[in-house]
Protein backbone atom coordinates (compact mmCIF):
# COMPACT_ATOMS: atom_id res chain seq x y z
CA UNK A 1 0.00 0.00 0.00
CA UNK A 2 1.31 3.44 -0.93
CA UNK A 3 2.14 5.72 2.03
CA UNK A 4 1.29 9.41 1.76
CA UNK A 5 3.20 12.22 3.41
CA UNK A 6 1.42 15.33 4.62
CA UNK A 7 3.11 18.38 6.03
CA UNK A 8 1.58 20.64 8.69
CA UNK A 9 2.85 23.49 10.79
CA UNK A 10 2.45 23.11 14.56
CA UNK A 11 -0.90 24.90 14.73
CA UNK A 12 -2.35 22.90 11.84
CA UNK A 13 -1.10 19.68 13.39
CA UNK A 14 -2.83 20.42 16.69
CA UNK A 15 -6.06 21.25 14.83
CA UNK A 16 -5.75 17.95 12.96
CA UNK A 17 -5.31 16.12 16.25
CA UNK A 18 -8.40 17.80 17.68
CA UNK A 19 -10.36 16.85 14.56
CA UNK A 20 -9.22 13.24 14.85
CA UNK A 21 -10.20 13.17 18.51
CA UNK A 22 -13.72 14.34 17.59
CA UNK A 23 -13.92 11.81 14.77
CA UNK A 24 -12.70 9.01 17.01
CA UNK A 25 -15.24 9.98 19.67
CA UNK A 26 -17.98 9.84 17.05
CA UNK A 27 -16.86 6.48 15.68
CA UNK A 28 -16.66 5.00 19.18
CA UNK A 29 -20.31 5.87 19.82
CA UNK A 30 -21.54 3.20 17.41
CA UNK A 31 -20.27 0.00 15.82
CA UNK A 32 -17.96 1.30 13.12
CA UNK A 33 -16.64 -1.43 10.81
CA UNK A 34 -13.07 -0.20 10.63
CA UNK A 35 -12.49 1.11 14.16
CA UNK A 36 -9.03 -0.52 14.23
CA UNK A 37 -7.93 1.79 11.41
CA UNK A 38 -9.35 4.78 13.29
CA UNK A 39 -7.28 3.81 16.35
CA UNK A 40 -4.20 3.30 14.20
CA UNK A 41 -4.47 6.70 12.53
CA UNK A 42 -5.16 8.47 15.84
CA UNK A 43 -2.25 6.66 17.50
CA UNK A 44 0.11 7.51 14.62
CA UNK A 45 -0.77 11.21 14.78
CA UNK A 46 -0.35 11.26 18.56
CA UNK A 47 2.97 9.41 18.36
CA UNK A 48 4.34 11.97 15.90
CA UNK A 49 3.09 14.75 18.19
CA UNK A 50 4.66 13.07 21.21
CA UNK A 51 8.07 12.93 19.52
CA UNK A 52 8.03 16.17 17.52
CA UNK A 53 5.97 18.52 19.72
CA UNK A 54 6.88 17.49 23.29
CA UNK A 55 6.86 21.11 24.46
CA UNK A 56 3.07 21.27 23.98
CA UNK A 57 2.45 18.57 26.62
CA UNK A 58 -0.52 17.57 24.46
CA UNK A 59 0.58 14.00 23.77
CA UNK A 60 1.53 11.06 25.95
CA UNK A 61 2.65 7.48 25.67
CA UNK A 62 0.01 5.03 26.85
CA UNK A 63 1.78 2.29 28.76
CA UNK A 64 0.30 -1.13 28.08
CA UNK A 65 -2.46 0.11 25.74
CA UNK A 66 -2.51 -1.99 22.57
CA UNK A 67 -5.20 0.08 20.81
CA UNK A 68 -3.49 3.46 20.88
CA UNK A 69 0.05 3.37 22.32
CA UNK A 70 0.10 7.18 22.02
CA UNK A 71 -2.81 9.49 22.79
CA UNK A 72 -3.72 13.04 23.69
CA UNK A 73 -2.64 14.03 27.18
CA UNK A 74 -5.09 15.13 29.83
CA UNK A 75 -4.14 18.77 29.09
CA UNK A 76 -5.54 18.51 25.58
CA UNK A 77 -8.27 16.04 26.56
CA UNK A 78 -9.77 18.57 29.00
CA UNK A 79 -9.90 21.13 26.19
CA UNK A 80 -11.55 18.58 23.89
CA UNK A 81 -14.11 17.58 26.50
CA UNK A 82 -15.60 21.07 26.13
CA UNK A 83 -15.87 20.57 22.35
CA UNK A 84 -17.37 17.10 22.82
CA UNK A 85 -19.97 18.58 25.16
CA UNK A 86 -20.77 21.26 22.57
CA UNK A 87 -21.15 18.59 19.88
CA UNK A 88 -23.53 16.62 22.10
CA UNK A 89 -25.49 19.79 22.83
CA UNK A 90 -25.69 20.48 19.11
CA UNK A 91 -27.20 17.06 18.51
CA UNK A 92 -29.65 17.62 21.34
CA UNK A 93 -30.71 21.09 20.24
CA UNK A 94 -30.32 21.00 16.46
CA UNK A 95 -31.09 17.43 15.44
CA UNK A 96 -33.07 15.50 18.04
CA UNK A 97 -36.05 17.90 18.21
CA UNK A 98 -36.48 17.66 14.45
CA UNK A 99 -36.14 13.87 14.39
CA UNK A 100 -38.72 13.48 17.13
CA UNK A 101 -41.06 15.94 15.42
CA UNK A 102 -40.67 14.03 12.16
CA UNK A 103 -41.48 10.78 13.95
CA UNK A 104 -44.61 12.24 15.54
CA UNK A 105 -45.67 13.79 12.24
CA UNK A 106 -45.36 10.47 10.38
CA UNK A 107 -47.32 8.70 13.13
CA UNK A 108 -50.08 11.28 12.75
CA UNK A 109 -50.16 11.79 8.95
CA UNK A 110 -48.26 8.87 7.47
CA UNK A 111 -45.14 9.08 5.34
CA UNK A 112 -45.52 12.00 2.94
CA UNK A 113 -43.20 13.48 0.35
CA UNK A 114 -41.40 16.62 1.49
CA UNK A 115 -42.90 18.53 -1.43
CA UNK A 116 -46.42 17.60 -0.26
CA UNK A 117 -45.75 18.93 3.23
CA UNK A 118 -44.10 22.16 2.07
CA UNK A 119 -46.95 22.92 -0.34
CA UNK A 120 -49.70 22.27 2.21
CA UNK A 121 -49.94 25.12 4.77
CA UNK A 122 -51.88 22.98 7.26
CA UNK A 123 -49.39 20.10 7.18
CA UNK A 124 -46.42 22.47 7.29
CA UNK A 125 -47.89 24.35 10.25
CA UNK A 126 -48.46 21.06 12.08
CA UNK A 127 -44.87 19.98 11.50
CA UNK A 128 -43.52 23.35 12.64
CA UNK A 129 -45.70 23.18 15.78
CA UNK A 130 -44.27 19.77 16.64
CA UNK A 131 -40.73 21.04 16.03
CA UNK A 132 -41.32 24.10 18.21
CA UNK A 133 -42.66 21.89 21.01
CA UNK A 134 -39.50 19.78 21.07
CA UNK A 135 -37.16 22.75 20.63
CA UNK A 136 -38.78 24.47 23.61
CA UNK A 137 -38.67 21.30 25.71
CA UNK A 138 -35.00 20.57 25.08
CA UNK A 139 -34.11 24.26 25.40
CA UNK A 140 -35.68 24.44 28.86
CA UNK A 141 -35.06 20.99 30.29
CA UNK A 142 -32.54 19.14 28.13
CA UNK A 143 -33.31 15.46 28.52
CA UNK A 144 -34.63 15.73 32.09
CA UNK A 145 -38.21 14.89 31.08
CA UNK A 146 -37.32 12.41 28.35
CA UNK A 147 -38.62 8.95 29.27
CA UNK A 148 -39.20 5.79 27.29
CA UNK A 149 -42.66 4.25 27.44
CA UNK A 150 -43.35 0.54 27.45
CA UNK A 151 -45.79 -0.35 24.68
Amino acid sequence: MKKLTLTFNEEEYLVLTRMLFMAQSTFLSFEYDDIDTVHKIYGTVCEKGFHELPETNFFEEMQGDDLTPFAMSLDMYDEMEVLTDLAELSVLQEHLPYSLADRDFVEKHGKLASETIVNDPVLLADLKTLQAKYIEEFGKYGVTHLRLEER
